[in-house]
């Protein structure tokens, strides 16, 4: 998918094609994209609903990737997090239920794992 960056003005500045810039992406710089995404403070539920819905339309073995792919960063965000206050507590508390869940083998992580 091509892409354009704009300025204020909305003149396009650049245009580049999302598929290598995912390609290229590592851990740490994906992080950081996320946080930016998410640092608009209009990015939560309803928004990832809405990513959700959009996702429908892509394959399903993409789904269930995603689906694992976003297990993981719960998991991985509230295991050993010692940054905890009431800001974080529902995700810490969700990742750890998350954690049960998937140790338990009542979430079930399916194919591809």
């Amino acid at each position: 998918m091509k892409m354009e960056i704009k300025d204020f003005n909305g003149n396009v500045v650049t245009e580049f094609d999302t598929y290598y810039i995912a390609k290229s992406l590592e851990n740490d710089s994906m992080t950081e994209i996320l946080s930016d995404f998410l640092n608009s403070f209009s990015k939560d539920f309803n928004s990832g609903f809405a990513i959700g819905q959009l996702f429908r339309n892509y394959h399903r073995t993409l789904q269930g990737t995603l689906v694992r792919w976003a297990f993981g960063l719960i998991v991985g965000l509230a295991t050993n997090n010692i940054h905890y206050d009431a800001r974080n507590e529902m995700a810490i508390k969700a990742g750890l239920k998350v954690k049960e869940l998937l140790d338990s083998g009542e979430i079930d992580m399916g194919y591809l794992i």
